[in-house]
């Protein structure tokens, strides 16, 4: 990595840890039950570890993938809004592919629906939003990335998954 890369990254989780404990305030200062149990300084510390866990993911984490693929060469935005229009019969095929029991199979996946699409107009969706948008010009290749919890369950892993291919029904309708 390059050295102006490393900076720019330390810089920015730098500011935002300052950013956070400059402007941390809890939620409430009565809980007298854990109080009770772990003290008044382990709850402050426990609260502002909480508030950093949930805002690292927009002030960080994007941030930093962001910066990491300009510094491979690439393109990147975050919080890119992929338009596009999925028709009833893509949406019946992908809810087919959600709801099977095989295991699934990116690959074939996304070259069923690339069949199977219709074109559309470029227009808003539930889950236009990506978090980051990465574009590899030499290649023409996009990546489509979600930030979500570290250890996803069954539950989030399946919406995670309908979400990933209804992002290239979007892109195949244009």
């Amino acid at each position: 990595m390059e050295y102006l890369t490393k900076i720019k990254i330390k810089d920015l989780v730098q500011n935002v840890i300052e950013t956070k404990l400059n402007r941390y305030w809890g939620e409430t200062d009565y809980k007298p039950f854990f109080e009770a149990l772990f003290g008044e300084a382990v709850i402050i510390q426990t609260s502002i570890l909480h508030s950093f866990y949930t805002s690292f993911g927009m002030s960080v984490y994007e941030p930093i993938a962001k910066i990491l693929a300009e510094n491979a060469g690439y393109e990147a935005q975050t919080q890119y809004d992929l338009l596009g229009e999925i028709d009833a019969q893509t949406e019946n095929m992908i809810n087919e592919l959600c709801q099977s029991n095989t295991p699934p199979d990116k690959v074939r996946e996304i070259e069923k629906i690339k069949q199977s699409i219709k074109e559309a107009k470029p227009r808003q969706d539930k889950d236009s939003r990506l978090d980051i948008f990465i574009y590899k010009p030499n290649t023409n290749e996009e990546l489509y990335i979600d930030i979500t919890t570290a250890k996803p369950n069954k539950k989030e892993f399946g919406a995670l998954r309908r979400k990933m291919l209804r992002w290239c029904g979007l892109r195949f309708s244009q």
